[in-house]
């Protein structure tokens, strides 16, 4: 390819215009930067938000308004009923505060910690309606919206115990968050009622008419429910059960029904002695014989069937201690009950007399019950039975006016069923019982093959999480590299944060790269796996039914594609879903023609500086529609509204860049010598400084006059001169911001130092107020009368203040003086007066651009220019060079250039007005968004062949804005050798 240059004539004047300026672009040679872009920016941006935001400006800086003596780890937004709480994670405390504290740092320092210990690396959060839920190291819990704390593991209402099982069906997923389980029956379903045959010992005693007795086991003694059958095979024969062994079903405390064949004729001594719970019993109508003590001290015996006209004797003491028993029948006549031998002084006859009913044919109803629900879970213990609301004991206890209990029966080492024994049946009419029992442990293998990990563990070791398909999806625990969890439905039809079902869980890759995190693009979940040796691998999921009440959603792989591994954090940005990787800041978008994604890069602008960061600790946020990538104190700031087409054809953000955000430690006001001294402190002595404005450097000393009046000063052998301070400071420890979080308010970050501050955006049309010292009082709740305090040298804005009642004290009385605005934190409340109007178009007051009061640069390089003619020396037609600024009062800006023949060189200080830039006079300070200045550069520079313009900011609080440059020059002929 061939190109020639055009011929210039060193007669003619050309013209340079860099107008319509955009971000900043160090992807090209400097050289080679377009014109409508800049070669360098630094804490200058084109504000999203005000209207005339067509310059490119410098940004209003950030304050710190918080300590909390640990590192910050993490700053996490908790949206309460429309308003906003921030809770910050330093160290191993957590703190839980309203945002709009943010302006009373007093009342901010007496915030009391979280009742909780988290480990001090950093997590993530998500909201859970008004529950915001954060994963910390481990540490897994809630806050509500009264900012009460729920702990997994420590806090009772955590986690959720799903019923899996009902009525022996699957029903919900076990929980891996939990070992314990539910199981639920409906308690007048289908159920073993009574233990027959296997449960029962039988005897031989005469082979003749192969008869037998027969006597509970010891294993089934504890049964709540008997039956006895009337026949039993022994060996190869048949025999009939016609005897109750004596003591046969003897202390059973448990017994509330036995049922007994008609075949049975002798009830053998102490039978049932001691079964306390046992209400009725209903003997053969065959009965020829009570033993001895048969039913002593059945307590609860309420209702006896003696059997009919066979019955010939009753032994002593067989009914003593019965004191329940209120009604007897008996199937004979009374003449055949008055034959009936009743042995003993105390009889039966005796103790019902003529209650006993006769010629009864009907027996009692029995309306004792034992339930038996096998378990289908390998449970390892009982935590609990409940029937209905009502918990249950292993004794006895009334309900509705009825015993009932419960029992574990065992298999081994586990709990293979419940038993439930109760007197009366009716109470499990339309009733559940449930069941809550420790069940064994879930377990991953881990890739070893050996060692195992909990199903808590596995999800509580996770490091990502992002809400999907309405539920909540966790990965990056290193131990299970490939594996990502999601929430399940509870039992009340929402998606439970803390219930993560034991199948809810995929497997991305078999290899060791681990999952990084997630990002959600056009209804599909993608997979980010970590960076392996430079290339990583994205998996893509969505959503499908099952048809099953059980699991009804599964997230199938739908497509895989190699690509750059995730090195850094996820975010979602306009239409775009970003991730850090090494290689820069790229975009999962998707092809027009078949929905594939593909990886397009948003950062090549800025790659020459970003890809010497430390990736896998930067943090991203988006606020006001600009996406803040911050990197240990710098942040690269992304405006999506305007993009630029890059190398290799990719459409990409403009990109400006902020330096120096954190906080400051062991830093001192600067005080300047002023000329404003009242006329007591001129009478106290005190004379303005010749040169007022300027820094005092020696030491500085306060005193009080007798008018209240407050003064700072500086002494000297010769002098003592007034000094004031705006709130500027100087030196200290610098320490990065390393944390980042958005709230709608306002933008936050968070340092190692252990402190919280935010960016002055939050300060976009506010009102400015002056504190003054004042004479008025102000009533508190408890009719006390405090002060208002001598005000401190600061500005303060609108949202800081409250409107209250203030007094006067006159004549030893308060009187009411009418409303004022007071700002109140803490211990201290002072009087304020506005000070110029309210600022228009979103614009911020000149006094908040400042870092934390700190003086900062602002600067913006333009590219380097060759006219067009890199071939050519040239020469700048003399006050030809004009900027069009927008500056605040007082503003001043300086003019740097270089050439091919001398670096950067000062060559102009250009102010918007004429003002003192040392008056500290703060009532005029304004950065007025709508004016601006057209200004002549003094530059002329000659035998140039490159040039290249550097515009800086000028001292402390002076903002300002670039519109346009333009020049002229002439060719002066061929470069000279």
């Amino acid at each position: 390819m061939s190109g020639f240059y055009k011929t210039y004539d060193g007669s003619t004047t050309y013209h340079r215009y860099f107008t319509s300026l955009r971000g900043l672009d160090l992807a090209s040679d400097p050289s080679e930067v377009s014109r409508s872009h800049f070669a360098y920016l630094e804490n200058m941006w084109c504000d999203p938000v005000t209207l005339d935001g067509v310059a490119i400006e410098t940004h209003p800086g950030f304050r710190t308004f918080g300590r909390f003596g640990a590192p910050i780890l993490g700053i996490f937004r908790h949206r309460v009923g429309g308003e906003d709480y921030l809770i910050v994670h330093a160290g191993t405390r957590l703190y839980r505060f309203p945002e709009r504290l943010r302006n009373h740092p007093r009342t901010l320092a007496l915030l009391s910690p979280l009742p909780v210990t988290v480990p001090a690396v950093p997590g993530c959060a998500f909201p859970s309606g008004e529950r915001l839920c954060l994963l910390l190291g481990g540490t897994y819990l809630a806050v509500d919206a009264t900012g009460e704390l729920h702990v997994l593991g420590e806090d009772e209402s955590l986690p959720y115990v799903p019923v899996t099982y009902y009525n022996g069906t699957p029903y919900e997923e076990r929980n891996l968050l939990t070992s314990e389980v539910r199981l639920s029956f409906t308690a007048d379903g289908p159920y073993e009622a009574e233990t027959g045959e296997e449960g029962l010992v039988f005897t031989v005693f005469n082979e003749t008419d192969k008869s037998c007795s027969v006597r509970i086991s010891e294993k089934h003694a504890g049964a709540g429910c008997v039956r006895v059958p009337a026949a039993v095979t022994i060996g190869t024969e048949r025999y009939t059960v016609k005897a109750i062994a004596p003591r046969g079903f003897a202390d059973m405390p448990g017994l509330v029904s036995i049922s007994l064949p008609a075949t049975v004729t002798v009830i053998g001594a102490k039978a049932f002695m001691g079964d306390t719970a046992l209400s009725v019993l209903n003997l053969p109508y065959g009965v020829t014989s009570i033993g001895k003590e048969a039913c002593f001290g059945c307590l609860s015996l309420a209702r006896l069937y003696l059997g009919g006209s066979a019955l010939s004797a009753v032994g002593a003491g067989a009914f003593d201690y019965c004191r329940a028993l209120k009604e007897v029948r008996f199937g004979g006549t009374e003449e055949e009950l008055a034959a009936v031998l009743m042995e003993g002084e105390n009889t039966l006859v005796d103790t019902m007399g003529e209650s006993i009913s006769c010629d009864s044919e009907e027996a009692f109803e029995s309306t004792g019950v034992m339930l038996r629900l096998p378990l289908h879970e390998p449970c390892l213990s009982l935590s609990s039975v409940l029937l209905g609301d009502a918990p249950l004991s292993e004794e006895f206890t009334e309900i509705s006016g009825s015993l009932i209990r419960y029992e574990a029966t065992r298999a081994g080492d586990r709990v293979d069923a419940v038993e439930i024994t109760l007197f009366d049946r009716s109470l499990l009419v339309n009733k559940t019982v449930t069941v809550r029992a420790s069940a064994i442990p879930i377990t991953f293998t881990l890739a070893d093959g050996v060692a195992t990990v909990s199903g808590k563990d596995a999800v509580t070791g996770c490091t990502a999480t992002v809400k999907y398909d309405g539920r909540i999806f966790f990965t990056g625990n290193e131990r299970l590299p490939n594996t990502v969890f999601y929430t399940a439905i509870d039992g009340s039809g929402r998606v439970n944060p803390f219930y993560v079902g034991a199948f809810s869980y995929f497997n991305d890759g078999t290899g060791a790269v681990p999952n990084r995190g997630f990002l959600v693009s056009g209804g599909v979940l993608a997979v980010l796996k970590a960076d392996a040796g430079g290339e990583g691998e994205i998996f893509f999921h969505t959503a499908k039914s099952t048809g099953s009440d059980l699991s009804p959603r599964i997230y199938p792989v739908t497509a895989s594609t190699p690509g750059v591994g995730l090195a850094g954090e996820t975010v979602a940005f306009s239409d775009d879903a970003l991730f850090l990787g090494k290689r820069g800041l790229f975009a999962l978008t998707r092809c027009a023609t078949d929905g594939e994604r593909v990886l397009s890069p948003r950062s090549s602008a800025v790659n020459r500086m970003l890809l010497r960061e430390d990736i896998a600790t930067a943090k991203m946020a988006v606020y006001e529609g600009m996406l803040y990538l911050l990197c240990h104190g710098g942040v690269y700031l992304a405006d999506w509204r305007s993009r630029s087409a890059h190398r290799g054809g990719s459409s990409e953000y403009e990109w400006y860049y902020l330096s120096g955000v954190g906080s400051f430690a062991g830093d001192r006001p600067v005080y300047r010598y002023t000329d404003l001294v009242s006329e007591e402190a001129r009478e106290a002595g005190f004379t303005p400084h010749p040169s007022a404005g300027e820094v005092a450097t020696g030491e500085i000393y306060s005193t009080t006059l007798e008018s209240g009046e407050s003064l700072y000063y500086e002494r000297t052998e010769d002098a003592s001169y007034p000094v004031d301070t705006d709130g500027e400071r100087t030196g200290g420890t610098f320490f990065p911001a390393t944390v980042l979080a958005a709230t709608d308010e306002a933008l936050y970050f968070g340092t190692e130092e252990g402190a919280v501050g935010c960016f002055n955006t939050d300060k976009r049309g506010k009102r400015m107020y002056r504190p003054l010292s004042s004479v008025f009082y102000i009533k508190s709740e408890t009719g006390t009368y405090t002060p208002l305090s001598v005000a401190p040298p600061l500005l303060l804005s609108e949202e800081m203040l409250d409107t209250r009642e203030v007094y006067t004290y006159v004549n030893k009385t308060y009187v009411l003086y009418g409303e004022e605005q007071v700002y109140l934190d803490g211990d201290l409340a002072v009087l304020a007066r506005p000070i110029g109007e309210t600022e228009e178009n979103g614009r911020v007051h000149r006094y908040y651009y400042s870092h934390d009061g700190h003086a900062f640069r602002a600067a913006c390089m333009l590219a380097l220019d060759d006219g067009d003619v890199p071939h050519f020396a040239k020469e700048t037609v003399a006050h030809s060079a004009t900027v069009k600024l927008k500056a605040p009062e007082g503003a001043g800006v300086s003019v740097f250039v270089r050439t091919d023949r001398h670096p950067f060189r000062r060559c102009d200080l250009l102010r918007a007005t004429h003002a003192d830039v040392g008056d500290l006079d703060f009532a005029a300070l304004d950065f007025h968004g709508d004016a601006f200045a057209s200004l002549s550069v003094r530059e002329r520079e000659r035998g140039w062949c490159y040039k290249q313009y550097l515009f800086e900011s000028v001292g402390h609080r002076t903002p300002f804005g670039l519109y346009s440059l333009t020049y002229s020059y002439r060719p002066t002929g061929r470069i000279k050798p």
